[in-house]
């Protein structure tokens, strides 16, 4: 009557009325036993007969205990991340199967109304949390849970259109192939609404599935050395020793991301790492197995053979669940490489946190073979690649693609490493503490502002359909370029040389509204100090550039020594434009500096560039040719100043017309 009436109830197992039918046939059960011990005891004098029918009616007892126990624990209220990982686990299996079925447009359409019945159950259990969030006054988890929801909802109407459209045509291949994506469509959704149930449950079998593949490959490698005694065949032999050899090397990783995640559970970097591992293990082991099975018919002794077949067939079996779990997992937890490089990141601050600890007391040493120039160098180099690899999480992000915002983000956390490394550099190398302690703090700011820029792409992954993404998106994008650019700033010699760029843009400035100094000298002196002006400013462009060929801090003195020449050349101008009484060549002396103040920026701006990347492409050619550009200028301003000498003009006029008389 027991095992007639649980066939019967089982599948409305948690309705309380088939529970109370259960337990009345356990108690019906538990009565017959009593009633057998109690009779057998009244006719049978046989102690040992008696103890062992007690022993018999005990283990009944307490079977019939466990199944007491079971049915009031299905009694009791189901969590919501249990209905989640019930629901989601349902639709990955029979997704899988439904996708296994392409072609069998009748099968199809039955694992669709399967897909449909759980994605029903995981909408229901998502409503019940969103209500439940709603009585505690939680607005952003409700309005998270009614998005996915609602989400899910619109997948399953296109779900059950597809399956319609596949019933009504089951020839047709195209809607075979619309179901199909239906079907994805959906595992997705529900992937995406049940995410930290899912995550927990399909790392949980990863981990158990690591673990006996690890403990399978163990055994085969052991059954590999015992049957390479007797094995004839030398080239088998051989294959089986080098696949166990290259199989043995990949344990202690799997087994090293197998006790990250135990120590680590919710560790983000320890789940991507355990997955990683999970797969690179794989390959190998498929080559050990094939490599056995080859050598297993040439070993002699039969009881090695026998265990190579075993340990050979566990281990398959072993990585068959592996694969699956590990495809799973991989599917289920695609913000992972988002949530590993926060995590690295909350690393980088902690290293800057150390090593500003390590400045301030005097601790911070150079590494062997760091020195300014290479640390500066590969700062400014690496600022670049952080842009580079931001541009393209932002692209990613904007298109919703979350494989390629994966990459991003993991390529932007392996430069910004690079970056806190050249960071220590300089703040090693230098013995000016203003700038070790900038260049420290800029830094940090560099690394919370990547926080906040990654936080923004997986808020836009998980809600791409929200149209403020893009704004704030770019808005942090913005804040993280401020803040590199702050921090190459901070490098010895950058301070010079943006010293020396806001001394000729003030310059600059001031001719807008030009102010002629008064001077009671003759215009062949002042002209003579614009000939010595001209060829110190000339000089100075030139030491620009050989400069960059040597050392940063050589380029940066050379920077404010060309500032210093450009002050006492524009001053110089001024004062000859001013002993002229004619308005046009005053305007065309002004222009002249102008020109040169333009040229020269521009000098500086390239001279900043190469100091900051000296390796940088085209950056030195730039340079020569910006240097190039301020000698044409001051060259142009030599003539113009040349032109307007007194009695210069009335010559010219006079050689004009003895050549209209001679004409």
């Amino acid at each position: 009557q027991l095992v007639a009436c649980t066939k019967v109830v089982a599948p409305t197992f948690r309705h309380p009325a088939c529970q109370e039918q259960l337990i009345e046939a356990a108690k019906l059960v538990a009565k017959s036993v009593e009633g057998i011990v109690q009779s057998s005891q009244e006719v049978c004098r046989d102690d040992n007969l008696v103890q062992d029918l007690g022993a018999a009616a005990t283990a009944v007892t307490k079977a019939l205990n466990d199944l007491l126990l079971h049915i009031k624990k299905a009694a009791q209220p189901t969590n919501a991340n249990e209905q989640h990982e019930e629901a989601v686990d349902t639709i990955i299996n029979v997704t899988d199967r439904l996708f296994s079925s392409v072609g069998d447009a009748q099968e199809m359409v039955k694992q669709a109304k399967q897909l449909a019945q759980a994605t029903s159950t995981l909408v229901g259990a998502i409503w019940g949390e969103a209500n439940m969030a709603k009585e505690h006054s939680d607005s952003d988890t409700e309005r998270r849970l009614v998005a996915a929801a609602k989400q899910l909802a619109e997948a399953t109407s296109k779900l059950v259109e597809a399956a319609k459209g596949c019933a009504s045509n089951p020839n047709d291949s195209n809607q075979q192939q619309m179901l199909r994506s239906a079907a994805e469509e959906l595992r997705t959704a529900a992937n995406s609404a049940a995410s930290n149930a899912v995550k927990k449950r399909v790392m949980a079998k990863l981990e158990s599935s690591a673990s006996q593949a690890a403990a399978a490959a163990t055994q085969l490698i052991s059954a590999s050395n015992q049957a390479y005694k007797t094995n004839s065949n030398p080239t088998s032999n051989q294959q089986m020793a080098t696949a166990a050899e290259g199989l043995d090397q990949q344990i202690p990783d799997l087994v090293q991301a197998l006790r990250a995640v135990q120590r680590s559970q919710d560790s983000a970097t320890a789940q991507l790492a355990l997955i990683n591992a999970s797969q690179d293990f794989i390959q190998p082991a498929s080559r050990l197995i094939g490599a056995c099975n080859a050598a297993a018919p040439t070993v002699s002794d039969e009881a090695s053979a026998l265990n190579l077949h075993n340990a050979a067939k566990s281990l398959s079996n072993a990585i068959a669940e592996l694969r699956s779990t590990a495809s799973k997992a991989q599917e289920a937890c695609t913000s992972l490489e988002i949530d590993s490089a926060m995590d690295h990141l909350r690393d980088l601050e902690q290293d800057l946190r150390d090593i500003q600890d390590a400045a301030s007391s005097g601790r911070l040493t150079r590494l062997p073979g760091e020195t300014a120039e290479t640390s500066s160098s590969q700062l400014g180099t690496t600022s670049k690649t952080v842009g580079s690899s931001m541009a393209q999480l932002l692209t990613a992000a904007a298109q919703g693609n979350e494989d390629y915002v994966g990459i991003a983000a993991r390529d932007t956390v392996n430069a910004l490493k690079i970056l806190v490394s050249s960071v220590r550099g300089v703040a090693s190398t230098t013995e000016d503490r203003q700038v070790r302690q900038a260049i420290i703090d800029q830094a940090r700011e560099v690394i919370s502002q990547s926080h906040h820029l990654l936080e923004e792409a997986k808020a836009a992954m998980d809600d791409p359909a929200n149209p403020e993404n893009q704004a704030r998106l770019t808005q942090v994008a913005r804040s993280v370029s401020n803040a590199l650019n702050n921090c190459v700033n901070c490098l010895p010699g950058q301070r010079d040389i943006d010293q020396a760029i806001r001394t000729i843009t003030q310059t600059s400035q001031n001719l807008s509204s030009p102010r002629f100094p008064p001077s009671d000298r003759p215009y062949q002196d002042v002209q003579n100090d614009m000939n010595n002006a001209s060829a110190n400013l000339n000089q100075a462009a030139s030491d620009i550039v050989t400069s960059s060929r040597t050392t940063t801090q050589a380029l940066a003195e050379s920077s404010t020594r060309y500032s210093q020449n450009y002050e006492e050349f524009v001053h110089t101008g001024l004062t000859m434009a001013g002993l002229s009484k004619d308005l046009e060549t005053q305007n065309q002396i002004v222009g002249g500096l102008k020109s040169v103040s333009m040229v020269s920026s521009k000098l500086l701006v390239a001279a900043k560039s190469v100091s900051a990347d000296p390796n940088a492409p085209n950056s030195r050619n730039l340079l020569a040719q910006a240097a190039r550009a301020v000698t044409e200028s001051i060259n142009h301003l030599f003539s113009i100043c040349t032109q307007s000498a007194p009695g210069q003009k009335e010559c010219d006029n006079a050689l004009r017309q003895i050549q209209m008389i001679s004409s």
